[in-house]
């Protein structure tokens, strides 16, 4: 018997094939139906079945997995590869396209925090690879668990702003910071003045002005910035700060 581990790619199904989990087996049938062009429905699934028909109640193809003795794995034990159904049942958004499948093919792209790789580049990309059109919505969804599968979670980011806060004082002498949090111990307030902005304000005019954007990833907030004027009448940042809101705890 052939064990088809996480990762693996094959052509199609066949009798006897052993997948280690569930999980491994969906992503397997969903790519085949994506690059088969056909769809199919799930009308059973529980610990030990997993039963699958084309989307065509007519259409013969069907797919009965079952678990594997005392085992976590689950083996194929009918597999009937004969499609009847019409072209009518064809759809270009294809309902095996889910978010955490096709996000495995643009990874790639979001390995550069640099590079910003925009929605309508993963629509693009999708039908260029997989031949497949999704929506805004989905694409959307694509791009987010594959970055956080390349990049990690974005709340994990907030875990590391004491170490940012700690180097950047060693390497920037005279800087400072503060983090503020809440009675549950999250992320609520953030403040960074570099050394440099400090001692520059010795050399600016004695007045300062404070503004503040919405930031629009994942967890929102406010970016504030404190600026001033220098002697050439030019901006000269003082200050930054993340907040919740744009009040005047913040």
């Amino acid at each position: 018997m052939e064990i088809i581990t996480k990762g693996t790619s094959i052509e199609d199904l066949k009798e006897n094939l052993i997948f280690e989990s569930k999980e491994d087996l969906k992503e397997v049938l969903s790519m085949i139906a994506i690059k088969k062009k056909f769809q199919y429905r799930v009308p059973k699934s529980d610990k030990k079945r997993f039963v699958a028909r084309c989307i065509d109640e007519k259409c013969e193809w069907y797919l009965s997995v079952r678990v594997y003795k005392n085992t976590t794995m689950y083996k194929v034990c009918t597999y009937k590869n004969v499609h009847t159904c019409s072209l009518e049942f064809s759809n270009p958004d294809h309902r095996q396209t889910s978010s955490h499948l096709i996000s495995k093919y643009i990874q790639n792209m979001l390995g550069d925090p640099k590079v910003e790789y925009k929605t309508n580049e993963v629509i693009s990309d999708v039908k260029r690879v997989l031949e497949v059109t999704v929506n805004y919505q989905k694409a959307w969804r694509e791009m987010q668990n594959a970055r956080d599968e390349v990049l990690g979670p974005a709340s994990n980011n907030y875990g590391l702003l004491p170490s940012y806060c700690h180097v950047l004082k060693k390497n920037n002498l005279g800087s400072m910071t503060k983090i503020m949090k809440n009675s549950e111990n999250i992320f609520k307030f953030l403040f960074v003045a570099y050394g440099v902005s400090i001692e520059g304000w010795k050399h600016c005019r004695p007045v300062i002005v404070v503004d503040g954007t919405f930031l629009k990833a994942k967890h929102g907030g406010i970016l504030f910035v404190a600026c001033a004027k220098d002697g050439n009448n030019g901006i000269f940042p003082l200050a930054f700060g993340v907040g919740e809101l744009e009040n005047n705890e913040a």
